[in-house]
C-alpha cells in the first residue's frame, strides 16, 4: 500500500508547532516525509508487519529545531583552539595556556578558543597583555572572546604591526596610560591580528564541519543557518562553502544548512555573488545570500548616545562605537542592496546598536519601495535596540529578525557598557512577536554558547549567567521561544514549506527531549539535550 508508512512514533507529546498549536500522540512517516500526526490509535491502524514502531513512552517530540544565526564554520576552525570554558579566574585561563605551550614549539602560534567571556572569571576582565606574556613568554598568544574582542601578547601584537603609534580605521586599540597596547583589541584591530595569525589547516575543514553538526544534533537541532562565511579570504571563504555544499550534496553533514557569504565591501559582495548565485540549491543545502556588518558588538556598536566610562577599561566620555556605513560609504552598502535585489537573494545585516538603527533601516525601507526585499527574506540580525516606529517599518517591509541569547552571557557587559537603562531596555521580543514581526530563534555560536536551550530559556526568564533579570517585560512564553526556534526559524530561510513543525507533507526531521520543557521549572530548561534527532526520516544522533 503507498501510504503504509515505514516508520510510526507513538505514545508520546508531540508538540507539532503548528498554527493552532496542535499536541498529538503519534507521526507516521514514508520514507523522508510526515504523512499522518494525530492520536496512537488513529495512527497506529496504518502500520503494517514492516513499519518500524517507537514508543516515545510520553518523552516530549518536537520539531528539529533550527539555529537561525549561528557560526558553525567558526566552531569548526577553532576545535583545536585552546578552551577556556571551564576557566573561572585569570589563573584557571593561564594554566589553560601553560598546558598547551609545553606542547607548542617556542615561536609558535598558541590561540584560544572564542566561546568564553570574562564574566564567568572572578576577576570580571580580561587578561592583560602583561599577564600573556608572562604565562607564555616564547610563544605570541591571540585569545579572541567572541566575534569582536581579542587579546593577544606582545609577541603577537608586534607580529602584526600594532603598536603605540598605530590606529586602525574601524578598529579600537585599548591603551594604558602611557599610551602603550593593553592587549585589547576590537572589530578592525582585533581582524587586524587575525590576518597575522596561521591559517587553520583548509584539509581538515570537512571533518570539523561533521562534528561541529554532530555536536548541534545532540541538542535536537536539525537545521543551521551559517550567519557569513568567513575566512582568511574571499577565497578560504568560498572553499568552505563549497566544501560543506558538496558534504551537504554527499548526505554526509547530519543537518540542513543554509549559508550567507560575508562581506565588508561591494567587491567582497560581488565575488560572493558571482561565485554562488548560480549554486544548486538542495533540501539540505542552501545558498541565501551576503551577510554585511553596521557596527560591532556590546562594546563596539554605534549607538545614539555615548557609552559609559569605565575605569581601566573603557575611558573615553564621548565614545560611540564603530560605524561601518557612515554617511560616506552609504552609497557603497545600497549598491551591495541592489546587488542582492538584481540577484534575487537575501541580505543579512547586523545591526546592534541605536544609531545604526536609525541610519540602516531607512535604506532598507528605500530599498523597500524598489524590490519586495520580504520575498527575498532580508534579515536584520540582533536588533536589541529598536523603536516603535523603527519595528512598523520592519514589520510593514517583511523584514526578518533574528534573535539570540547574547546577554545570557554578556549582560554584566551590557549593565557596564550600556548603563542600565539601555541594558534594561534591549531586546524587545514581547513587542515583535505581538507585532507579529517575522522572527527566528538561534544562539549566534560560537560567540554564546550552542545549546539552544539556553537561548529558549533566556528568551523566557531573561536571565543572565549571573543570576541578574534585564527586561523581564520583554519576555515572551515558553511556547513563543520554541515556535521561533522552529517555525519561525525555517519561515526567515525560506524553507517554511519544508521545515519548522510537524505536519503531513513536511520533512520528516524531529528532536525526542531528555524532559519535558513545558513541565520542569523554567531555570532548568537549560539542562534539556536529545535522547533523539531525526533528520528526513534517518536517525542521526541517539543518546547512549
Amino acid at each position: 500500500m503507498e501510504c503504509t508508512p515505514n516508520l510510526i512514533f507513538h505514545h508520546g507529546k508531540i508538540y507539532t508547532s503548528d498554527t493552532l498549536c496542535t499536541i498529538a500522540e503519534a507521526v507516521a512517516v514514508k520514507d523522508d516525509k510526515i504523512i499522518a500526526v494525530g492520536s496512537n490509535d488513529s495512527v497506529m491502524t496504518m502500520a503494517d508487519s514492516k513499519t518500524e514502531t517507537i514508543d516515545l513512552a510520553g518523552r516530549l517530540m518536537i520539531p528539529g529545531l533550527n539555529d537561525s544565526h549561528a557560526h558553525p564554520f567558526m566552531e569548526a576552525n577553532q576545535v583545536t583552539a585552546v578552551s577556556f570554558s571551564e576557566a573561572r579566574n585569570i589563573s584557571d585561563l593561564l594554566d589553560a595556556l601553560k598546558t598547551r605551550a609545553k606542547t607548542t614549539k617556542p615561536g609558535e602560534w598558541l590561540l584560544g578558543s572564542m566561546s568564553w567571556h570574562e564574566t564567568q572569571l572572578s576577576e570580571g576582565r580580561l587578561p592583560t597583555r602583561e599577564e600573556l606574556d608572562r604565562a607564555c613568554p616564547d610563544n605570541p598568544v591571540s585569545i579572541p572572546r567572541g566575534a569582536h574582542v581579542k587579546v593577544a601578547s606582545s609577541r603577537a601584537l608586534q607580529i602584526a604591526g600594532i603598536g603605540a603609534d598605530t590606529e586602525i580605521p574601524g578598529g579600537v586599540i585599548d591603551r594604558d596610560s602611557s599610551g602603550q597596547p593593553t592587549g585589547i583589541l576590537m572589530d578592525a584591530a582585533a581582524d587586524r591580528l587575525t590576518a597575522a595569525e596561521p591559517k587553520a589547516d583548509a584539509s581538515k575543514f570537512g571533518e570539523a564541519m561533521i562534528a561541529v553538526a554532530k555536536k548541534l544534533n545532540s541538542y535536537g537541532v536539525t537545521t543551521s543557518a551559517e550567519s557569513g562565511a568567513i575566512g582568511a579570504s574571499e577565497e578560504t571563504s568560498e572553499y568552505n562553502l563549497k566544501t560543506v555544499m558538496t558534504l551537504c550534496k554527499e548526505k554526509k553533514l547530519p543537518l540542513r544548512l543554509s549559508a550567507s557569504f560575508f562581506s565588508t565591501s561591494y567587491e567582497m559582495a560581488k565575488y560572493g555573488v558571482t561565485a554562488f548565485s548560480e549554486t544548486q540549491n538542495t533540501d539540505f543545502f542552501k545558498f541565501q545570500g551576503i551577510k554585511v556588518m553596521s557596527d560591532g558588538g556590546v562594546e563596539s556598536a554605534n549607538l545614539i548616545d555615548p557609552y559609559e566610562v569605565i575605569s581601566g577599561v573603557q575611558p573615553y566620555p564621548d565614545y560611540h562605537g564603530i560605524e561601518v556605513w557612515p554617511p560616506s560609504r552609504q552609497d557603497e552598502l545600497r549598491r551591495i542592496m541592489e546587488l542582492c535585489a538584481g540577484a534575487h537573494l537575501q541580505l543579512q545585516i547586523h545591526i546592534h546598536g541605536d544609531k545604526s538603527a536609525a541610519s540602516i533601516i531607512p535604506l532598507l525601507s528605500e530599498q523597500g519601495n524598489k524590490t519586495d526585499i520580504g520575498k527575498l527574506n532580508w534579515t536584520i540580525c540582533h536588533l536589541p535596540l529598536s523603536t516603535d516606529e523603527q519595528l512598523e517599518t520592519i514589520k510593514r517591509l517583511g523584514i526578518c529578525v533574528t534573535v539570540q541569547h547574547q546577554p545570557y552571557l554578556l549582560g554584566e557587559n551590557y549593565l557596564r557598557y550600556w548603563g542600565n537603562s539601555r541594558a534594561n531596555a534591549m531586546a524587545r521580543y514581547r513587542k515583535m512577536v505581538d507585532m507579529g514581526i517575522r522572527m527566528g530563534g538561534g544562539t549566534d555560536m560560537p560567540i554564546d554558547p550552542l545549546n539552544p536551550f539556553c537561548s529558549i530559556e533566556w528568551m523566557v526568564d531573561r536571565k543572565t549567567i549571573t543570576g541578574k533579570v534585564l527586561g523581564k517585560e520583554h519576555s515572551i512564553t515558553l511556547d513563543e521561544a520554541v515556535r521561533l526556534w522552529t517555525r519561525g526559524s525555517a519561515d526567515c530561510e525560506g524553507w517554511g514549506s519544508m521545515i519548522g513543525s510537524i505536519e503531513v507533507g513536511k520533512k520528516a526531521d524531529f528532536a525526542v527531549l531528555s524532559q519535558d520543557i513545558f513541565q520542569v521549572p523554567v531555570g532548568e530548561i537549560h539542562n534539556t539535550v536529545a535522547v533523539q534527532t531525526w533528520v528526513d526520516g534517518k536517525c542521526v544522533y541517539r543518546r547512549g
